[in-house]
């Protein structure tokens, strides 16, 4: 999947901010639940926007590093779609959409996961993932989750409330 995003959106490659971005996920990541690749990309869009793929590769546009205000919101936004990733929300939400049953769930899962997933299913993806297509109640789950989070990664959880204020 990543290899489309990077097709579509050209990705931007900045020393200094690809080391801040390491270091925050370094500190976030101790906080999830699933060993999943916890990596931020940064992809040059003017929109302040975040997505997360299924294995937890995190993208993350221009605009939206020239948006946030501090590492805090930066933190607010990475623990977000780590626990987007962690919490597996791309597969609930695409068993609503699709109304697909568990069977189809779980063949989803194992194609993804071993690195086998089918051209409709990258684009179907790639397009619920920038427009960033989830239901209230995975975002409130996200919400909450963030925020234990981000007090344990020693963040100050006020960013996260500034953060989606300001979106």
């Amino acid at each position: 999947i990543s290899e489309q995003v990077e097709k579509q959106i050209p990705r931007v490659r900045d020393t200094e901010t690809e080391k801040k971005l390491s270091y925050l996920t370094a500190m976030i990541r101790p906080h999830m639940k699933r060993d999943l690749n916890y990596e931020v990309r940064i992809i040059k869009r003017n929109d302040p926007h975040a997505f997360s793929l299924p294995g937890g590769l995190t993208y993350l546009t221009t605009g939206m590093l020239e948006f946030l205000k501090s590492d805090h919101e930066t933190a607010a936004v990475l623990s977000r779609e780590f626990t987007h990733s962690d919490l597996s929300h791309w597969l609930i939400q695409s068993s609503r959409n699709e109304k697909i049953d568990f069977k189809t769930m779980a063949e989803i899962a194992a194609a993804t996961q071993s690195g086998k997933v089918a051209g409709n299913m990258v684009r179907s993806y790639l397009n619920r993932a920038v427009i960033n297509f989830y239901d209230i109640d995975l975002e409130k789950e996200t919400d909450l989750k963030a925020l234990d989070v981000m007090e344990k990664a020693g963040y100050n959880k006020v960013a996260l409330l500034t953060y989606l204020e300001r979106m």
